[in-house]
């Protein structure tokens, strides 16, 4: 398979929270991977999040924008904004 991300991405496997409809709904993920312009969300089931949310490592304390870019079953793709 060809790569096609232009930043490198590591292997991260840390939980993370997602936030949306100003953080009333979060949902639990693992960050599988990261860059500095986005990463690879893992989730316990399958789901259907919005187009936008916030992800934060720290209980959003601070947070990182967020857009998908790809969707699997369990997983996503985004692109920080």
């Amino acid at each position: 398979m060809e790569e096609r991300r232009r930043l490198t991405r590591h292997v991260v496997n840390k939980p993370a929270k997602i936030g949306f409809d100003n953080q009333s709904s979060l949902i639990d993920c693992i960050v599988r991977d990261l860059s500095s312009g986005g990463a690879c969300l893992q989730f316990p089931a399958p789901l259907q999040a919005p187009e936008s949310f916030e992800l934060s490592f720290d209980n959003f304390r601070s947070t990182r924008a967020c857009r998908v870019a790809w969707r699997q079953t369990d997983r996503l793709g985004v692109c920080f904004c």
